[in-house]
């Protein structure tokens, strides 16, 4: 029945996973331990190769801000630890969600700003990010973006952001824009380019 990650109370959903290079992983979830009523956390724990569970019990908490953290991705970061990357209502409530991200290390550590750095702070949605990393302990972050919607027309667009290892962003402000074509686009993946 598989070893236990999580056990706190509330739900735990929409779990994914990054190898710790070492046998082991590390998983990311979405977290209503604090709030059943729909304002989850992000929160992450690493499993050894043997199946131990090697982090604080339940979890460490990557982001515990206000509002609704939910639909994390999450990449290896080539030294054990990994980066995660989820959308984030915390500045809009219920209504539109951001991108942050954080990283953290082969312990637990959480390396980035608190709570997580921002990836895009845009109008409107920004959702279900897909992370790459970089193979220097960064990450290009891909979402979907409905920035450019109005009221008579919904518009998804995909932009992207690259992160240095310490959480520095190195393109645009809010990301560049991969493809604003009419009618929606939606990212649902992300591949290296082996340069």
């Amino acid at each position: 029945d598989g070893v236990h990650l999580c056990t706190a109370c509330g739900y735990q959903r929409h779990p994914a996973i990054a190898s710790d290079g070492a046998g082991g992983a590390i998983v990311t979830w979405g977290d209503y331990r604090s709030d059943d009523l729909g304002n989850p956390d992000i929160f992450a724990q690493r499993i050894s190769a043997a199946g131990t569970v090697l982090w604080t019990a339940d979890g460490v908490g990557l982001c515990t801000a206000t509002g609704d953290q939910g639909y994390p991705s999450i990449v290896a970061d080539g030294a054990g630890g990994a980066i995660v990357a989820w959308q984030d209502d915390r500045l809009h409530g219920l209504g539109y969600s951001d991108v942050y991200a954080m990283r953290v290390d082969a312990f637990g550590d959480r390396l980035w700003q608190e709570n997580g750095v921002p990836v895009c702070q845009s109008t409107f949605f920004q959702f279900r990010p897909r992370l790459l990393s970089d193979g220097s302990g960064g990450a290009i972050i891909a979402w979907s973006d409905e920035r450019a919607d109005s009221a008579s027309e919904v518009s998804g667009d995909v932009y992207a952001q690259s992160f240095d290892g310490l959480g520095v962003a190195r393109w645009t402000p809010n990301g560049v824009p991969l493809c604003v074509a009419p009618w929606p686009q939606y990212v649902s993946g992300i591949s290296p380019d082996g340069d």
